[in-house]
């Protein structure tokens, strides 16, 4: 009797062994494959990502990205459905293919993103200090497309809002300005979507800001001319892969009048 307690004790300890042994094995199995899972997300992020359809409001394609990492050519803006009374921003990128999003109010950046791939229907871009991904749409320039943005929790693109892709805009209210003898200021208008830069030919012209973005309103100032002739030279305002020009002309000392908003150099340009 009681060799066969003895004999039954063993071998349920051998079953309990064996089980164990194949608990172990399983769990080994299943941790393996979940670490390659994690490797192949850490180490190979974007081949995994699905790229969206061109349709706005289609899902998440099935085909993937490829390794082309480049921005279109370019200067180019996103900007936001006018019927979007929600958003408060705008995507924008430069000649050296730096995307950001500003804020539509005044321009200022919220956040800066780094191109990954480009296809011919969506600029891929991600901010990597927040893990945050964007598909920017190329395939309807100067209409609405939509834009997505990466669910990492579901590994899919979801439909993000409506953007317009055109190309920076750069207006100035005049094209020349002119100024009587005397000193004397005036004004003119930038109408902009992006930021720009004021370069001024002759040193007599004063102008109230050099560096600026979006709309804003300029003083330009001369003093007297004390030269027998009369004087020009031009305002350049550059910005979003282009340019406006503005010519400023003086009358000479002496000179009746106190100028008016056209008219050229009737004598010579100031050097």
């Amino acid at each position: 009797m009681k060799k066969q307690h003895l004999k039954l004790f063993v071998m349920a300890g051998m079953v309990l062994l064996l089980f164990s042994c194949q608990q172990e094995s399983l769990e080994g199995i299943i941790l393996e494959e979940n670490k390659g899972e994690e490797v192949l997300i850490e180490d190979d992020e974007e081949s995994s990502r699905l790229v969206p359809e061109w349709t706005p409001n289609a899902n998440a394609g099935s085909y993937q990205t490829n390794a082309t990492s480049r921005a279109p050519a370019g200067n180019y803006v996103w900007l936001t459905d006018p019927a979007d009374t929600n958003a408060t921003t705008y995507f924008d990128i430069d000649y050296n293919g730096e995307v950001t999003e500003r804020y539509i109010s005044n321009g200022a950046v919220k956040h800066s993103y780094n191109t990954w791939n480009e296809d011919s229907n969506f600029l891929f871009v991600d901010d990597p200090t927040r893990a945050y991904n964007v598909a920017l749409p190329l395939w309807n320039p100067n209409g609405l497309a939509g834009a997505w943005y990466w669910n990492w929790d579901t590994s899919s693109w979801v439909y993000f809002r409506d953007l317009r892709l055109t190309t920076h805009s750069l207006n100035v209210s005049t094209t020349s300005l002119s100024f009587g003898p005397g000193a004397d200021s005036k004004t003119f208008s930038i109408v902009s979507d992006t930021d720009w830069i004021i370069n001024r030919t002759q040193s007599f012209i004063s102008v109230s800001q050099i560096i600026g973005s979006n709309n804003r309103t300029i003083t330009v100032s001369v003093q007297e001319n004390t030269l027998p002739i009369d004087i020009s030279g031009n305002i350049i305002i550059s910005g979003g892969g282009t340019s406006r020009t503005i010519t400023v002309t003086q009358q000479a000392r002496g000179s009746s009048g106190g100028g008016g908003g056209g008219g050229g150099c009737r004598s010579c340009s100031l050097h």
